[in-house]
């Protein structure tokens, strides 16, 4: 193969491996997001919106995924009013 070749490999290599760290990266930033949707939370637009602008920061993205992770809280009717 030319050296023409090889370095067109290498640049086509290269790419791939920035395309897959790129696709992981997001995958990782979007967690709590992702998790929200699989549990069909009712609050996924805000938990959707925490994690987007939000999630850069270490505190963000973990509130975010605290409140994705969390169970739903249902209204008991056993218990009698205030």
């Amino acid at each position: 193969m030319s050296e023409n070749t090889l370095n067109i490999l290498e640049l086509l290599a290269e790419g791939l491996i920035v395309l897959s760290l790129a696709v992981i990266v997001l995958y990782i930033y979007f967690l709590p997001s992702i998790i929200a949707r699989k549990r069909k939370k009712t609050n996924l637009t805000a938990i959707f919106v925490l994690n987007l602008f939000f999630g850069w920061s270490l505190i963000g993205w973990v509130a975010a995924m605290i409140w994705a992770v969390l169970k739903e809280q249902t209204q008991s009717s056993d218990r009698p009013p205030p």
